[in-house]
């Protein structure tokens, strides 16, 4: 078993539009334990970390129109906050499988200016991440994770809770080695989000590909997004800010690929 322990201590300065100079001070210390025992195939690893930034300025946003823009106070703030995360891996060979457990928590605390009034937050969060790898037999293997998390914000000043964002996302992955120089590969994935207003708060993807060497030359045919999806949205928060991204795909394609090797 090994222990980890760090401490950093920072200072930043940098030239505000109101005249201020912008000074930061941030503390940091964290703690880590690792665990291996390789006569059992059993590895893990924990740790825990805190922070505590101190900086002159509060920062905000304010809405004109649709535009966001960012104004700044003189007033002495602190934003600290406390984190924790595990590992853990066990291979079991009666069914030729890596079983995986991961996990963090995180709590934090802070300041904001919002349309000129001072607010205080509480965030939190967590999430929880099992997952499985498996070979089945000598001409295939599997692969599964699961990835579930939430995040939720409190202001402190108004006693008023933010909507929870909870997100769900799955993975599989299925490689076929029907012949040695042949690889077939499936993959799926789906995700969910709580939050989303404006369209499916589920979204689905699938790819499929193939991969074949000869004679010092390798042919890639894969099919990408064979669902068709046209967005990927998500949602996260960041103090009192909510942020929603939507990303356009490419619809499903087709694609051949030869690689060779130059002597």
């Amino acid at each position: 078993m090994k222990t980890k322990e760090t401490k950093e201590a920072l200072k930043s300065v940098s030239k505000e539009e109101t005249g201020s100079l912008y000074e930061t001070q941030s503390a940091n210390t964290s703690l880590n334990l690792n665990y291996r025992n390789p006569i059992k195939s059993l590895f893990g690893n924990v740790g825990i970390s805190y922070f505590n930034n101190k900086a002159n300025l509060l920062y905000g946003y304010d809405l004109a129109g649709i535009l966001q823009v960012q104004t700044s106070l003189a007033k002495p703030n602190h934003t600290h906050g406390i984190s924790a995360y595990t590992n853990i891996s066990r291979s079991i060979d009666a069914i030729a499988s890596t079983v995986k457990l991961g996990g963090n928590y995180s709590l934090s605390s802070g300041s904001q200016l919002a349309q000129g009034e001072i607010l205080k937050y509480n965030g939190k969060s967590y999430s929880l991440v099992p997952s499985i790898n498996t070979k089945i037999r000598s001409w295939s293997s599997f692969n599964y994770s699961f990835a579930f998390s939430e995040s939720r914000n409190t202001v402190k000043t108004e006693n008023a809770n933010f909507k929870p964002i909870r997100t769900i996302s799955q993975q599989v992955q299925l490689n076929i080695f029907p012949l040695k120089a042949l690889t077939i590969n499936l993959g799926y994935e789906y995700f969910y989000n709580n939050t989303i207003v404006s369209g499916s708060r589920t979204m689905s993807f699938g790819d499929i590909g193939c991969k074949y060497k000869y004679a010092g030359l390798e042919f890639q045919l894969s099919y990408s997004n064979i669902f068709n999806a046209k967005q990927y949205i998500s949602a996260s928060y960041s103090n009192l800010n909510s942020y929603y991204s939507a990303y356009d795909l490419r619809p499903a394609e087709v694609l051949l690929q030869v690689r060779m090797k130059l002597k």
